[in-house]
């Protein structure tokens, strides 16, 4: 049955008739921004992944990871911006 169904996909996808379709610039422009996307996507979710469960295998046995903290620094052209960066 397996041999069948694979044959006949085989065979469908050996003899397509012709499409004679286009793709424009911008269609192709997005498809290829999507793919960078998603590929960057997945990326960085696998990176998050891997330090979460790595983070967490290491405190199974007792090793603490000391967490940095990162303050935020606004940068500004003059004291004309001080009112807009001061913290209340």
């Amino acid at each position: 049955m397996k041999k069948i169904i694979l044959s006949i996909f085989i065979a469908l996808a050996c003899f397509q008739a012709p499409a004679f379709a286009y793709l424009d610039p911008g269609t192709g422009s997005m498809l290829l921004s999507a793919l960078i996307g998603i590929v960057a996507t997945a990326f960085f979710m696998l990176k998050t992944l891997y330090y979460k469960l790595s983070g967490g295998f290491l405190s199974l046995f007792g090793v603490k990871i000391e967490k940095r903290k990162h303050g935020i620094i606004f940068y500004s052209e003059g004291k004309s911006y001080w009112r807009t960066f001061k913290l209340y």
